[in-house]
């Protein structure tokens, strides 16, 4: 079983999910005890995170050629996306509700966004596709 004092957590924040899955009941057992776990342990944040990245899926047995089976299946890449893009969906909303609660703690735009560079002022810095893809190798610097 895995280490969940916190230790790793550094190198877990990049984890998106964390896909579980078992033919019959044993991933669904394994997925209750870990709340269970959270349940006992309520101020344990990194163990609370790690449940809450866990999507389960069902497979034909227990050996690892499952993982094909288990990762090639539409419905569980529809929850991998899912679960991949909720973090920058609470970011965005994070930032919204900035800008609608304290309008300036957020800036948006070249010029503002280069002044808070220079400030040191920037806590989180969400950039569009728009300029991330763009063609020009200078509107992406």
């Amino acid at each position: 079983m895995a280490n969940f004092t916190g230790e790793n957590s550094p190198a877990y924040t990049r984890v998106g999910c964390v896909v579980i899955g078992s033919p019959g009941f044993v991933c669904e057992n394994f997925v209750n005890y870990l709340k269970n776990m959270c349940q006992k342990k309520s101020n344990d944040v990194f163990l609370k995170d790690f449940v809450s990245k866990i999507v389960t899926s069902h497979c034909s047995s227990g050996y690892q050629h499952s993982l094909k089976e288990i990762l090639s299946s539409s419905i569980m890449n529809q929850k991998i996306n899912q679960m991949s893009c909720a973090s920058e969906t609470l970011v965005l909303d994070k930032f919204f509700e900035t800008l609608a609660m304290a309008e300036d703690k957020c800036t948006y735009g070249p010029k503002s966004v280069l002044m808070a560079l220079n400030e040191m002022a920037i806590e989180t810095l969400l950039i569009s596709d728009k300029l991330f893809r763009n063609k020009n190798v200078d509107t992406r610097k």
